[in-house]
């Protein structure tokens, strides 16, 4: 129903500006009031975002988030006790859990991305066992197949956006949990789409 709102904002919007110097004065405060109205709508788009949750657990079992894991954090009571409703800051846990990847040296270690860590098996082997999980799955790096194995399966790199940027010609998929707490991968392509630019093969360089 927002997205909805913003579109029919958008269509006023786009109408008043192709009218001239004949705008009245109580045009000018229908602008005013739409101006007003866009400002709400932004600030309850953002507010929505700060609440949604960074990270889950599924079935107690797998650990779900976007980038990887902190030295700051052991326990996931740890991250239980954030006041997630914030800004991402440009460093500390928060920052780590969302830029964070996982890499085949021992240890910490720090990340080409100029934020977060990077993470071996020892460090994610641990995390596990310290928090009875038997996964950790997270997304932030461009596989192609959609999904890749790490950390001797315990750690998943799962990327969900096919043929990224129109140009990396991967595949992508989802992580799909039963009642018996069986996963499976499910692997698709980006629907074909008019006039769509020749596929590449080339991983960007920030995600490597």
């Amino acid at each position: 129903m927002t997205i909805l709102r913003l579109k029919l904002i958008q269509v006023c919007s786009s109408r008043r500006d192709r009218r001239g110097s004949g705008i009245s004065n109580s045009g000018s405060q229908g602008m005013s009031l739409l101006s007003n109205t866009r400002l709400q709508l932004k600030m309850k788009l953002e507010t929505t975002g700060l609440n949604m949750p960074r990270l889950t657990t599924v079935e107690s079992e797998i650990f779900c988030l976007h980038g990887g894991l902190s030295p700051s954090i052991e326990t996931l009571d740890n991250i239980r006790n954030f006041d997630r409703v914030q800004e991402v800051p440009h460093e500390g846990p928060m920052c780590d859990l969302l830029w964070s990847d996982p890499d085949d040296r021992c240890g910490w270690g720090i990340s080409p991305r100029g934020a977060g860590y990077t993470f071996g098996q020892d460090i994610s082997e641990q995390f596990n066992h310290t928090n009875n999980l038997k996964l950790i799955a997270r997304a932030h790096q461009l596989v192609m197949e959609g999904f890749n194995w790490g950390h001797e399966q315990k750690v998943v790199t799962i990327f969900s956006a096919p043929n990224y940027c129109y140009r990396c010609g991967n595949m992508a998929s989802i992580l799909e949990v039963d009642d018996c707490k069986d996963h499976t991968f499910i692997q698709f392509e980006p629907a074909p789409r008019r006039g769509e630019p020749d596929v590449t093969r080339r991983t960007p360089d920030y995600f490597l």
